[in-house]
C-alpha cells in the first residue's frame, strides 16, 4: 500500500521537483521558497532544518548526490541528504541592495498594513470554509489561508504600524511647542 504525503499546504503550492543523480531522494522547491527533502529508499520525508528556509529560490544536486541550496541573496548551502547535516555554507559579500532590503524594505513591509492580505482576512471571517474552497478552486482569493498565525499577520502588521506611528507623533508633539 502506497503513503500520500502532504509536505505543504494549499497555500505553499510546490513550483519544482528534483530527483538526485542515484535515485534516492526528490527535493521539492514550493512557491512560498520552502523545501521538502523525501528519502526514496526509506519511504519517508527527511525531517531537517535548512538555513533560510523561508528564502529558498532553487535546489539542486550535486553529482555525488549532495543537496544544494540558494537563497534570495546568493548565499549557497551544501547539505548531506541522508541527516541535512550542513556540509559548506558559501556566503558571498553583501551588496548595497541586499542591504537594503534586509535593513530598510523587509522591515518596513512587516511594519506597513497591506490590503490585499486584509482582504483575505475579511474573506475568511465572513465566508464558510466551504465557500473559501470554492473560491480557491475557481482561483479567486487563492491565497486564502486556514492557518489561524497566518490569517491574523495583517492585523499585527496594522497594530505594530499604529504603535509606530503613534510613538512619532508623542515624541513629535512633545518636542514641538504649540
Amino acid at each position: 500500500m502506497s503513503k500520500i504525503f502532504k509536505p505543504f499546504k494549499i497555500s505553499d503550492r510546490p513550483r519544482k521537483v528534483l530527483t538526485s543523480p542515484d535515485g534516492n531522494w526528490i527535493v521539492v522547491t514550493s512557491r512560498n521558497r520552502k523545501v521538502w527533502l523525501y528519502d526514496v529508499k526509506k519511504q519517508e520525508p527527511v525531517n531537517a532544518s535548512w538555513l533560510h528556509q523561508k528564502d529558498i529560490v532553487a535546489c539542486g544536486f550535486t553529482s555525488s548526490g549532495n543537496l544544494l541550496m540558494i537563497d534570495l541573496f546568493g548565499h549557497t548551502s551544501e547539505y548531506e541528504p541522508e541527516n541535512g547535516k550542513l556540509i559548506k555554507y558559501r556566503d558571498p559579500p553583501a551588496e548595497i541592495s541586499e542591504i537594503i532590503y534586509a535593513g530598510l524594505i523587509r522591515p518596513l513591509y512587516t511594519i506597513f498594513p497591506s490590503p490585499g492580505e486584509l482582504d483575505q482576512l475579511v474573506s475568511y471571517l465572513l465566508l464558510d470554509q466551504d465557500d473559501i474552497s470554492k473560491m480557491q478552486g475557481r482561483g479567486d482569493h487563492s491565497e486564502v489561508h486556514s492557518d489561524f498565525n497566518k490569517i491574523w499577520e495583517p492585523v499585527w502588521s496594522c497594530l505594530a504600524f499604529l504603535v509606530v506611528m503613534l510613538t512619532v507623533t508623542c515624541v513629535y508633539v512633545s518636542r514641538r511647542d504649540f
